[in-house]
């Protein structure tokens, strides 16, 4: 028997059995993302110190985020609260990315975020 284990085998198709636009919603969001690993009154609270508008949601049976466009030194954002737990947190990533995102930063104190870091002039 020279046939490889299953978990060896290597498949080279490149498209997903559900591919995460698979819904065509008319999403296009920045390339840029926050990806927020915060409770949402943090996130709320954080949105009243920055120009915003809501560009959609993703939608799951036990988390609802909203997806926001952010302003901050005149560069626009995608910012996203991300679910609990690793699965859910790469299904909703993966989605992003599937709708324009390339580039992401993940925090844990949004409030921080702006002062600490200067990541908007890269």
């Amino acid at each position: 028997m020279s046939k490889k284990p299953f978990i060896l085998e290597f498949d080279s198709n490149k498209h997903a059995v559900l591919e995460p636009d698979h819904d065509q919603a008319p999403f296009k969001f920045h390339s840029r993302l926050v990806y927020a690993f915060v409770p949402k009154d943090e996130i709320d609270d954080f949105l009243k110190s920055v120009p915003h508008k809501i560009l959609g949601n993703f939608d799951t049976v036990s988390f609802q985020p909203d997806i926001y466009e952010i302003e901050i030194n005149g560069e626009k954002l995608t910012l996203c609260q991300a679910p609990l737990g690793a699965p859910a947190a790469t299904q909703l990533l993966d989605w992003l990315i599937a709708y324009g995102v390339k580039h992401v930063w993940q925090c844990r104190c949004i409030n921080r975020f702006t002062r600490e870091r200067n990541v908007f002039t890269s």
